[in-house]
């Protein structure tokens, strides 16, 4: 498996405009830091790429 992880920063506006099909109706955003420190709820590789955020 392969997987490619990208990481933009969007205004509220940029965020608020974007679409998702029904495949995501329940995405949602969530800040970096609440996935680093609640990493009970999160698979271990979403973490790791919440650290590598942060860390830039």
């Amino acid at each position: 498996m392969f997987s490619i992880t990208t990481a933009v920063n969007l205004t509220d506006e940029e965020k608020a405009s974007v679409q998702l099909n029904e495949e995501y109706a329940d995405s949602q955003w969530v800040n970096p830091l609440h996935v680093i420190e609640n990493t009970d709820h999160f698979h271990p590789c979403l973490v790791q790429i919440a650290r590598d955020i942060i860390s830039k």
